[in-house]
């Protein structure tokens, strides 16, 4: 029987469902603008003025509202996006947000790496195992790409996610898993077959590799071309986790005759094309959480590391470089204990700039078994060198039997300007996001009734 812990070995996977429409202008340019493109740029010729400081736009934030454009003036003024209560919404700030849906079914949201337009997923209907795939560019409405499609992201990482990296193409998979495809500007189109069961993916690794890796009782990762010309396979390998230069993958051993027929063994990374295959990562991947920094190529030295934590300790695995530490240990938490192997992540998130992560550290106020147990989250930051700073106390608490936001989602992420970290507060109807600031450790609310914002690149 295959082991089945890949949601926390690498990362919690989200399963969405996408098939054919039409696909508009919502796409990457020629460098030479083009006036008749809204959302690229302002055709009117004016400066962008940004909502925040200009008293004369005003905006209804409510739940209720109704679906609004993001006024001209505004577009390029927009920062982030958010779900509340299954819509989609834009924001520039707190105050200034408009909704762009009403169908209460959205749950996905992507920025393209330029930041021009965003893609977003909804269920087909209520309970409905299928979903559809939208583009939006501030400033316009929604354009239908596609329906009855699938794809499967990884939470810590959307680079690569349906968008390619020049933020001219999409991908997703089609037929529950049997068939990748893609959709450009205009009417460009393609597809093809894969003859694996889809676990993970499609990936773009760069403008023309994608991969994706498959279920079953030994698992493989596949390196193909736009077209479905195969460039790669490594068998026992999956969960690809893209890089700007390559990716990192689970890998693991066969065993036929075991008491598990396949088991991880550690995580390995590899070119572009699935070449140079290297194991950076020897040990046991169970309840295990990692994710890359974009900036990490660009540092000091030749070293370069990506974070990893397990249920009980943070720390930072090198990958690349002569020299440095090959493991740097950050920090340790206590573990919540659970009724089987099972653990809870030890969460985190890179800062922008990748000098520090925010983390979620779990103390236990009362051991015990299963059920008996009590014990809070704190946040706070830790640097490269395992340097910690609380900056909220208590954040979370459990007891019992009871199920904390810790224990469902990853509650953090960062603000863009590297000055703020999000996180979510359970209130009556579901959550709310707050603030904190690191200059003065103060927290405030942020959005109510929100998901996490996502921001524009």
């Amino acid at each position: 029987m295959r082991k089945k812990l890949i949601a926390l070995a690498l990362m919690i996977t989200i399963i969405l469902i996408m098939s054919t429409t039409g696909c508009s202008k919502l796409f990457k340019k020629d460098p030479t603008p083009d006036p008749n493109i809204p959302g690229i740029n302002d055709p009117s010729g004016e400066d962008p003025v940004d909502p925040g400081d200009n008293p004369d736009i005003s905006t209804d934030n409510r739940l209720s509202a109704p679906i609004t454009r993001v006024p001209q003036e505004a577009v390029t003024a927009i920062s982030f996006a958010a779900i509340r209560k299954g819509d989609l919404w834009l924001g520039s700030d707190k105050d200034h947000l408009w909704r762009q849906t009403d169908s209460e079914l959205v749950f996905e949201a992507v920025w393209a790496p330029d930041g021009h337009a965003l893609a977003f997923l909804t269920m087909s209907a209520p309970e409905e195992p299928s979903c559809d795939l939208y583009t939006l560019v501030p400033g316009e409405s929604p354009v239908l790409i596609d329906k009855d499609v699938t794809a499967i992201s990884a939470m810590l990482n959307t680079r690569g996610f349906i968008w390619s990296p020049d933020s001219t193409m999409l991908a997703y998979s089609k037929g529950n898993g049997t068939e990748i495809a893609t959709a450009g500007p205009g009417e460009g189109r393609g597809s093809f077959l894969i003859d694996l069961e889809l676990e993970q993916g499609p990936y773009w690794l760069s403008n023309d590799r994608l991969a994706y890796s498959s279920t079953g009782e030994r698992p493989s990762l596949v390196v193909v071309n736009t077209i479905g010309d195969i460039i790669n396979t490594l068998p026992d390998t999956s969960g690809p986790f893209p890089l700007k230069d390559g990716l990192f993958a689970l890998t693991g051993e066969y065993d036929p005759e075991g008491m598990m027929s396949f088991f991880y063994t550690g995580i390995v990374h590899t070119g572009t094309d699935g070449n140079n295959i290297r194991q950076v990562f020897t040990g046991g991947t169970d309840s295990c959480l990692f994710s890359w920094n974009p900036h990490e190529p660009s540092r000091e030295g030749d070293a370069r590391y990506f974070a990893l934590s397990s249920a009980d300790s943070l720390y930072l695995q090198k990958y690349a470089g002569d020299t440095g530490a090959q493991q740097i240990k950050l920090l340790t938490q206590d573990v919540f204990l659970t009724y089987s192997e099972f653990s809870y992540p030890f969460w985190f998130a890179w800062a922008p700039d990748g000098n520090s992560l925010a983390v979620l550290r779990f103390t236990l106020t009362l051991e015990g078994e299963y059920g008996e147990q009590e014990g809070i989250w704190d946040l706070g930051i830790v640097d490269r060198n395992g340097n910690w700073q609380l900056l909220q106390e208590e954040l979370y608490s459990v007891g019992e039997a009871e199920e904390p936001i810790p224990f469902r989602i990853l509650p953090l992420n960062w603000a863009l300007n590297g000055s703020q970290i999000n996180y979510l507060v359970e209130n009556n109807d579901g959550d709310d996001v707050w603030q904190i600031n690191l200059a003065d450790k103060k927290g405030s609310l942020f959005l109510e009734n929100s998901s996490l914002p996502e921001y524009r690149p």
